[in-house]
């Protein structure tokens, strides 16, 4: 006894084309090369053998994978030399093949999300065959008229519609503006998609150490350049960066209590890029998307370490001031008196007493401007891997490499690192 559930792979579809005596109906929303090849080849037995194709004209059925623009092709120049009239159904998306007194109704697969099925272990379509197959052939429009079947009238249900010639042009000039992607880089694409992610990481207001002390223009006006630069390189913030600062915070490891200084700061940020990042060369960073929400997790409690430490260096701020007030005094009393600034001598207090004044106002100024940094952010910008970088085969060498010296689970590599059919035998990854 035939099976009932089986597989609608392209062989069992052309058997059923090329076994046909008398009636033959191909409904679907597209069909492969191989399978128009069969029909093309059928077209020269239109008198005797009843036919009849019914397609979608929709131009995203051949970008989502339901069939080839190739076997588009091969059937309406078929169709045109035998003067054999396609016909259309919008939106449909299923498939069925009716030979003599056979049917197989099957799921057209879109093969950007899997390979199409080979053999009979991935059932697919059923098989009938007797008294339901005519009706069937009578809601698809093989036979003209309504028919009794069973004792119920049967009516065409699909397939009113001419698939008019204009109708073709306009998906083919359609196709060939934005062609179909080849479907096993689909395939992997969407693998990738699941797995993978390029990854950018920004932090902000971090690091007091990458912060300079911005001097007004009034106080770089000598005429010596390297008077100038020696000037701007002896005005540090007094901060000693290199003092470990007992902190609290919280974090999701819970109540935390370090002593940190701004280097583990740095050690920290380097050490959560090495855990989760994989450096691809010459493309940028990815990260697996497993991994994205512990990666998170690590990145807010950093920020919330370096919160915590940057309050804790808030306390001596003060006395780190009146050092910086100092040394700018220092530094740029003498000159001040023997030539003061055009806004010193317009208001007529040029004295030593006056100029220090100026001096410690301006040096308050500088120094909150270079310690005011504003709460710690962190951006982290996503972007999915694109099928330029899946052609590129040297690319993707260089990614398996990297990720198999990181210690990336065999499963996952094996689900990124395979060819286009495999995907399909993986299960589903969506």
């Amino acid at each position: 006894m035939p099976r009932v559930f089986t597989t609608a792979t392209d062989d069992a579809i052309i058997d059923m084309i090329r076994s046909a005596r008398n009636r033959l109906a191909i409904i679907g929303p597209g069909v492969t090369t191989p399978v128009a090849e069969a029909i093309a080849d059928r077209m020269s037995d239109l008198s005797v053998l009843s036919l009849t194709v019914i397609l979608d004209a929709d131009p995203e059925v051949y970008r989502m994978g339901y069939g080839d623009t190739e076997a588009l092709k091969i059937i309406r120049e078929a169709s045109k030399a035998a003067f054999f009239d396609l016909r259309e159904q919008p939106g449909i998306r299923i498939g069925v093949i009716i030979s003599d007194e056979h049917t197989m109704v099957y799921a057209p697969v879109s093969r950007n999300v899997e390979a199409g099925p080979s053999a009979g272990e991935r059932p697919n379509a059923i098989a009938l065959v007797g008294a339901v197959t005519d009706a069937f052939a009578v809601a698809a429009g093989s036979t003209p008229h309504p028919e009794h079947v069973g004792g119920t009238e049967v009516q065409q249900e699909i397939g009113h519609q001419a698939l008019a010639p204009k109708k073709v042009e306009a998906m083919e000039a359609d196709l060939h503006a934005n062609p179909p992607r080849p479907f096993d880089l689909t395939r992997r694409l969407t693998v990738f998609v699941t797995e993978v992610q390029f990854v950018e990481l920004r932090l902000t207001n971090a690091l007091l150490s990458s912060r300079e002390v911005r001097l007004p223009q009034h106080f770089l006006k000598f005429n010596d350049a390297r008077l100038r630069q020696d000037v701007k390189s002896t005005l540090k913030i007094p901060i000693d960066l290199s003092e470990k600062l007992e902190v609290g915070f919280t974090s999701h490891l819970g109540e935390e209590k370090l002593k940190v200084n701004e280097a583990d700061l740095k050690g920290l940020r380097d050490l959560i890029e090495q855990r989760y990042f994989y450096e691809w060369k010459g493309r940028g960073k990815i990260i697996l998307r497993k991994d994205k929400e512990q990666f998170k997790k690590d990145l807010e409690r950093l920020l919330e370490l370096t919160r915590a430490y940057q309050e804790s260096l808030k306390s001596q701020f003060q006395q780190m001031k009146a050092e910086f007030r100092e040394s700018v005094v220092k530094e740029f009393l003498d000159f001040w008196k023997s030539e003061p600034p055009e806004h010193v001598r317009l208001s007529g207090a040029t004295s030593e007493r006056h100029c220090r004044q100026d001096i410690e106002k301006a040096a308050d100024i500088m120094f909150e401007k270079a310690v005011t940094l504003g709460m710690p952010e962190a951006k982290d910008v996503y972007k999915d891997i694109s099928i330029e970088d899946l052609k590129d085969e040297t690319l993707m060498t260089e990614l398996r490499k990297l990720m198999e010296r990181a210690g990336v689970a065999e499963q996952t590599l094996s689900k990124l690192f395979q060819s286009g059919d495999a995907v399909a035998v993986q299960g589903s990854l969506l």
